[in-house]
């Protein structure tokens, strides 16, 4: 079986921030998870599990109106159709559709490619402050946004953590 190989450029969406469903209710989190899966599927949730029992037209309305809560049996699903659960919870992103696209880039690209991508992220400024303790210790990084930074992130500023001290 003969193979094409092609070149794609990515369209990356940046419509997303990691905080954008705050102020949001769980079904409506859910709601703006949903839309995104319909869009990237092009089919409906609803339609994904039909015969299943999983889940109604009508329960998907009373769940992201506020009705009834989301069943623990759809979380399983929710998950493997790779809804970003973390939101619909709390409101914060594990990571954005640019974030997402971004990773997969990472993942998918040239070594060589891949190598430029990076360096291009290290010259890249971060507005960092450090906030202490009442001892003068480091207890967090924060962005300019107010958020803390990861453990990750922090790595990546100031180097590997020391895990006993």
């Amino acid at each position: 079986m003969a193979r094409k190989s092609t070149t794609s450029h990515w369209t990356i969406p940046d419509g997303e921030t990691p905080h954008d469903g705050k102020g949001l209710t769980t079904g409506s989190r859910l709601a703006a998870e949903r839309a995104k899966f319909e869009r990237l599927n092009g089919v409906s949730l609803v339609e994904a599990y039909s015969g299943t029992g999983l889940l109604s037209q009508r329960q998907l309305h009373e769940i992201e109106s506020g009705k009834r809560g989301i069943p623990d049996r759809l979380w399983p699903t929710l998950i493997t159709k790779e809804f970003d659960v973390q939101f619909i919870l709390t409101g914060e992103r594990i990571l954005t559709e640019a974030e997402y696209a971004v990773r997969d880039i990472m993942r998918h690209c040239d070594p060589r490619d891949r190598t430029t991508l990076l360096a291009v992220a290290q010259r890249i400024p971060l507005d960092i402050t450090e906030v202490h303790d009442a001892y003068g210790e480091t207890v967090f990084l924060q962005e300019s946004d107010g958020s803390a930074l990861g453990s990750r992130a922090i790595e990546l500023v100031e180097g590997p953590l020391d895990p006993i001290g």
